[in-house]
C-alpha cells in the first residue's frame, strides 16, 4: 500500500459541535468565540468571561461540572482488518491544525515507528502557526500504534516537548 490513491482514513471520532454546545447551554453554560481568538469556541461559566474552556468533554475540570462540561468519553468499536496500518490518537491540537488525511500522509511517510509521532506533532504545532498565527499554539499531542509486519509494532508518544517510548507507555 505504498500508492497513496491507495490510502483511506477512517476517523474512529467525530466532531459533535452542535450536540455538545447544546448539552452545554441546557446546563446554563455558554458557548462562543471571544473576540481575541474568533477561531476557538469555548465553554464560559454563566455570568464570567472565563475559564473559557475549548473543549466540552474533560477529566477534573470541576468549575465548569455544573455547566455541562462532562467527563464521559465518546468510545467507539471497529474490527480490525489486515488493510489496517496503524492507529493515531491525538489531541485536539493536532486535529485542529491537520486532516485526517494530511496525518495518515505524515505518519506513513516516516522512515520509522519511532518517528512516526514526533514528526506528526512537528507538522501540527507548524500548521496550527501557520492557520492561527496570533494564537497561542494548543497543546499538541500524539501515540502512533503500528500494527503490520512492513514497520515493526511499535507505540510512540509524543508531545511539543519530549517523546516517550513504549516502555514508559505501558508503564
Amino acid at each position: 500500500m505504498d500508492d497513496p490513491s491507495e490510502r483511506c482514513t477512517d476517523p474512529l471520532c467525530g466532531f459533535h459541535h452542535a450536540e455538545e454546545a447544546e448539552r452545554i447551554r441546557k446546563s446554563n453554560g455558554r458557548v462562543f468565540a471571544h473576540e481575541r481568538e474568533p477561531h476557538i469556541q469555548r465553554v464560559w461559566l454563566p455570568d464570567e468571561d472565563f475559564p473559557g474552556l475549548a473543549m466540552t468533554r474533560a477529566l477534573g475540570d470541576f468549575q465548569l461540572k455544573d455547566n455541562g462540561i462532562i467527563s464521559v468519553p465518546q468510545v467507539a468499536h471497529r474490527r480490525l482488518t489486515s488493510r489496517d496500518r496503524f492507529i493515531v490518537l491525538a489531541t485536539d491540537g493536532v486535529w485542529d491544525a491537520l486532516s485526517n488525511e494530511e496525518a495518515v500522509s505524515i505518519v506513513w511517510s516516516t522512515d520509522s515507528n519511532d518517528d512516526a509521532s514526533k514528526k506528526l506533532v512537528e507538522a501540527a504545532r507548524n500548521a496550527w502557526k501557520s492557520k492561527f498565527p496570533s494564537a497561542k499554539v494548543d497543546d499538541c499531542t500524539a501515540a502512533c500504534l503500528f500494527f503490520q509486519e512492513t514497520k515493526k509494532a511499535a507505540v510512540t508518544i509524543s508531545n511539543s516537548s519530549r517523546q516517550v517510548d513504549e516502555r514508559s507507555y505501558l508503564l
